[in-house]
């Protein structure tokens, strides 16, 4: 057989060329993200344009996601009784567990009962707005508690005490009890 260059063998050369290389040179001719939705005709994106699980809740109208089933309930909390204990000493009853008790012994000083618990362990946390460090003065607020029956406990043999207080640098540091909210869990 004799090897010769004809016209049909160049333009199938060039059509096999073109045919595995042309789509990769014609993405190459449009930049990067420049198809936006003024670039596309309404309805005629379909499913199969569409990464599968690339959409968000937010990519679709109000109504068309429908909610999953209701899951079951968790485990019950270790929580016996929680609050919310205001600088003055009265509890947020809309923040606190039906049996949880509260008053303000001195200022700084607070004792917090959950009716009918032996209170184990309680966790309080101050609460940052109205804590006194906010005046730029270089102080920060600080909390601690002590168990019912502890000899640094004042208040009830029921009742355990929250202390709060506020530090001032300088010289030294000058602790300095304060009201002050918090939130208190117990257990």
């Amino acid at each position: 057989m004799k090897k010769r260059l004809t016209y049909s063998n160049v333009v199938a050369t060039v059509a096999l060329v073109f045919a595995m290389t042309g789509g990769a040179f014609a993405a190459g001719l449009v930049p990067r993200n420049s198809v936006n939705s003024s670039s596309i005709r309404n309805n005629t994106v379909s499913t199969s344009d569409v990464k599968d699980r690339s959409l968000k809740a937010r990519d679709f109208a109000k109504g068309q996601l429908q909610a999953g089933a209701t899951g079951a309930q968790g485990a019950p909390g270790a929580a016996k009784a929680y609050g919310f204990v205001k600088q003055d000493g009265s509890v947020d009853a809309s923040h606190s567990s039906a049996n949880f008790s509260a008053r303000l012994l001195q200022p700084g000083f607070y004792c917090v009962n959950a009716q009918g618990v032996n209170i184990k362990v309680i966790v309080p946390v101050l609460d940052s707005s109205t804590s006194r460090n906010s005046d730029g003065d270089n102080e920060w607020g600080l909390i601690d508690a002590a168990y019912p029956g502890a000899d640094n406990n004042s208040c009830q043999s029921n009742e355990a005490m929250v202390r709060t207080w506020y530090a001032v640098t300088g010289a030294g540091v000058d602790m300095q009890h304060a009201n002050a909210g918090f939130h208190v869990v117990i257990e």
